[in-house]
């Protein structure tokens, strides 16, 4: 009996050294979790903060490519608008040349001042002298009696006067039309 209690608390004592280092592993291991979990919400919280990040620059860059589609078609609208009006003034251009070479004498150049005030202010809108710029001597005559330089300016179209009051804009204005039937 004594040996079986001597061989007993030899093995309660390998028991309990088994215990020790169980509970030394469990106590490590334990503490390693504590670490790897507050590194895990570090983490979570640095991945949350990219993804509110990135979702915000993803909205703004959804507007900005929103904003940039609504200028690029209003741009490819105003391109065919113009390309309209260039084939527009490019007809009106043909037309007065042709009217010019069937009866030249018909057309006589006039002076602004001698045109009614109205139609003075739309030949002038339409002209711009830069007369502080170059002298005289640089500039020419122009068929409507202003001397113009090589620096004026020319007024968007839509700035031009209504289709039905004045079917070809420079040259209704500035040349007479006396005389067009005989050709």
């Amino acid at each position: 009996m004594e040996q079986v209690c001597l061989s007993e608390s030899e093995h309660q004592a390998e028991l309990e050294d088994s215990i020790i280092a169980w509970q030394d592993k469990y106590d490590r291991l334990y503490e390693s979790h504590k670490r790897v979990q507050k590194v895990n919400q570090g983490l979570e919280d640095k991945l949350l903060k990219l993804v509110d990040r990135n979702t915000a620059e993803r909205a703004q860059l959804t507007s900005d490519v929103a904003t940039l589609s609504v200028r690029l078609a209003q741009a490819n609208f105003n391109i065919s608008k113009l390309q309209r009006e260039i084939e527009r003034y490019k007809t009106d251009i043909n037309l007065a040349i042709q009217l010019l070479q069937c009866k030249p004498d018909s057309f006589v150049p006039q002076k602004i001042s001698s045109l009614p005030i109205d139609i003075q202010s739309k030949v002038s809108s339409y002209i711009r002298v830069d007369t502080n710029s170059h002298s005289d001597s640089e500039g020419s005559i122009t068929g409507v009696g202003i001397t113009t330089t090589t620096a004026y300016k020319v007024l968007p179209a839509n700035d031009s006067p209504p289709r039905e009051t004045c079917p070809f804009p420079p040259t209704a204005m500035v040349y007479s039309m006396r005389g067009l039937g005989k050709c």
